[in-house]
């Protein structure tokens, strides 16, 4: 057990469904019990030709350290609203409360994505027992390929706040275009510029940001 934190001996168990709703629909539905009580997910995706929508809500038990070996790379950053803005090592235990919508829009060259989410932690750690931490978010995102091997991303996000134990609700946007070239069999090189800004109810901890990175990968 980790110290501070509830015990968390005793069985675990899970059950699901998966199934299609014609040929454009599916949905998925899990309800299991953890030492917490109950866990859920219940997820709709449908997709067409050039439209797909994804919902879903989660709730289970997991850590800002689980969490964060999630985090995105550098490159990949704004690609998804990840809603963890601030990378940490801590034990500490939640209770995730999340709904997440997704939608993407198709066309010959380009594509739209749009995703929104809400998230909710209620702590059970000793010492930040009650409290809740809440985010809200919205993400947007162009991409468009300019030829078969070299595509431009545009993408901005808006991040709201409620942090435990804290009157300040701060807000974050983010602005960021990348061009990325394949190159070679497998590599890519990839530019990017982009601008973080965080604002607040005080001006501690508020900052603005504008950065550009050259970097290459090679794809597997």
């Amino acid at each position: 057990n980790l110290a501070g934190v509830p015990k968390i001996d005793g069985t675990f168990w899970l059950a699901g469904l998966r199934g299609e709703v014609g040929k454009l629909a599916d949905y998925e539905l899990r309800f299991g019990r953890q030492f917490f009580g109950d866990s859920y997910l219940v997820r709709f995706s449908r997709q067409t030709r050039v439209f797909n929508i994804d919902l879903s809500y989660t709730e289970e038990a997991t850590s800002v350290s689980a969490q964060q070996l999630a985090y995105e790379n550098l490159l990949a950053y704004a690609s998804e609203v990840s809603g963890f803005d601030l990378p940490q090592i801590t034990p500490d235990l939640y209770i995730r409360k999340r709904f997440n919508l997704a939608g993407t829009y198709a066309l010959a060259k380009s594509s739209w994505r749009f995703t929104m989410f809400d998230e909710e932690r209620d702590y059970l750690t000793t010492q930040t027992s009650g409290r809740s931490d809440g985010i809200f978010g919205i993400n947007a995102e162009w991409t468009w390929d300019l030829d078969a091997r070299t595509s431009l991303i545009a993408s901005g996000t808006w991040q709201s706040y409620n942090l435990r134990g804290d009157p300040n609700t701060p807000e974050d946007i983010r602005l960021d275009l990348r061009a990325s070239r394949d190159i070679l069999d497998g590599g890519f090189v990839e530019l990017r510029i982009w601008h973080n800004e965080r604002s607040g109810d005080r001006t501690v901890g508020e900052y603005d940001e504008n950065a550009i990175s050259l970097g290459a990968g090679l794809k597997f």
